[in-house]
């Protein structure tokens, strides 16, 4: 079954979640297009809401299919909160006195809305938000031990793990990880903490759209408060998702009255599954000639559309190609190592399209070591001694040194190894100069010119 014919069937799977449309709340999805090729990941959903009939909106939920079902992925507020903060006591429903030195903490674990408190003892107390009031709940506080006093409880989530941090009066703090039952003690949480610095602290937080600050005082007693807002009847929303393969989404609109309602229409976004096209200019089959511990140069071309990243691995190295381009030629060099003529290319997309290349080349000539003196004294006998390995006879070398040229003594030492040599007297100079010297070497096939020049120094001496 081809994948568009599956997505159409998975439409038609959705289409009764989604046909309760209310005529109060219309959505329109703005991007990605309907079919749309999605380059980067994560993705960015754009959807515009509509109320009419004096209600306001509420919130904006993008939902897909990515899991198999149609699922809530992300929802947001459509309020714009500004402040002062406005006297609310219905969030503090049921909330009983501590005794002094209240010091809630609200946080949502496992779908549930939790507070905990300090207070002077150094003990905590528990509440569960039933959804109009708190309710007692010594569950949450399992594992909590007396801090001596002055506990103030701070729950916060950390690498998938909630945390709970309290002070008390010496000024020191104590930690905690939840099981998923209870609280156990965890010295890690509180490395490079110092001093308390306060014995209360407000906690904000936001609950069935709202945003709430509560707040504890000396006395044990709790204060309350929400957040000024304005409110909207056509709203703009983005959300960024990760995709991981091609899915169908929709957003869904809610208002003050409680009304919701979806975009009329699906819409699907295909996730780009084209790896980078790579094409290797050089090095490639044999090449003339090279030398062990000289630089050669690759050239490669990569093709994509959302193109990232391009690397190499030489020798059991990542290299990457900086600044690789689409569509035209990357050169970078790399120093030759002996025996390791091979090297796999990469290159990677912005969605995690990953494509590599293995090549291998080898070389007519190649040198493998070279034996002269750097600095030499004018008119001393100097010896030149070249080491190369060939693919065919030398039938004959030349080394250029000064404008002059020079025949070689070939050895041939077996299996394709020659020892080239030359010894010449080094002119007379006036001061002290820099020469170049090069060797041409000459097969059944071919006249070799070494592309790799060496200098060398001459010194005057005065006679």
């Amino acid at each position: 079954m081809n994948k568009k014919l599956s997505i159409l069937l998975l439409l038609g799977l959705f289409i009764f979640c989604i046909s309760f449309v209310s005529a109060a709340v219309t959505t329109t999805l703005n991007s990605p297009a309907d079919d749309s090729i999605a380059y980067v990941n994560p993705v960015t959903f754009n959807a515009s809401a509509e109320v009419t009939g004096g209600a306001t909106l509420v919130n904006m939920s993008l939902w897909t299919n990515e899991s198999g079902s149609w699922e809530l992925k992300t929802k947001k507020i459509t309020k714009e909160f500004y402040f002062p903060w406005v006297s609310n006591s219905t969030i503090i429903n049921g909330l009983a006195d501590v005794g002094s030195r209240s010091t809630p903490d609200v946080f949502e674990l496992n779908n549930n809305y939790y507070l905990v408190s300090g207070n002077t003892a150094g003990t905590f107390v528990g509440y569960v938000w039933s959804g109009s009031t708190w309710v007692s709940n010594s569950t949450i506080i399992n594992g909590l031990a007396d801090v001596g006093s002055y506990s103030t409880p701070d729950v916060f989530e950390l690498n998938n793990n909630y945390y709970l941090v309290s002070g008390n009066s010496v000024g020191t703090f104590v930690g905690y990880v939840w099981s998923g039952s209870t609280w156990v003690s965890n010295s890690t949480i509180i490395n490079g903490l110092a001093d308390v610095g306060s014995y209360s602290t407000p906690n904000v937080f936001e609950l069935n759209n709202n945003y709430y600050l509560v707040s504890g005082n000396s006395a044990g007693t709790f204060s309350g408060y929400i957040i000024s807002y304005n409110s909207f009847t056509n709203f703009t929303q983005t959300f960024d998702q990760t995709i991981t393969d091609d899915i169908i989404w929709n957003v869904q609109a809610c208002d003050s009255d409680g009304d919701c309602g979806f975009a009329t229409t699906n819409y699907t976004v295909i996730l780009d599954t084209t790896s980078p096209a790579i094409t290797v200019q050089s090095p490639s089959g044999t090449l003339d000639y090279n030398a062990i511990g000289q630089e050669e140069t690759l050239n490669v071309t990569f093709t994509d559309t959302n193109l990232d990243s391009c690397w190499y691995n030489y020798n059991g190295t990542n290299i990457s190609i900086e600044g690789c381009l689409t569509g035209v030629k990357n050169s970078t060099t790399f120093i030759l190592e002996e025996n390791n003529f091979n090297m796999t290319i990469y290159g990677n997309d912005t969605v995690g399209n990953l494509n590599s290349k293995f090549i291998e080349w080898d070389y007519k000539i190649l040198e493998t070591s070279l034996t002269y003196n750097e600095e030499v004294l004018d008119l001393s006998l100097e010896d030149f001694i070249l080491y190369v390995k060939s693919t065919e006879e030398i039938t004959s070398s030349k080394l250029h040194y000064d404008g002059n040229i020079y025949d070689s003594s070939i050895l041939s030492l077996g299996s394709g190894l020659y020892k080239i040599s030359n010894s010449i007297q080094i002119p007379d100079v006036a001061v002290d100069t820099n020469y170049t010297f090069y060797f041409n070497l000459t097969t059944p096939t071919a006249i070799i010119n070494n592309r790799i020049k060496y200098s060398i120094c001459i010194c005057f001496i005065n006679r």
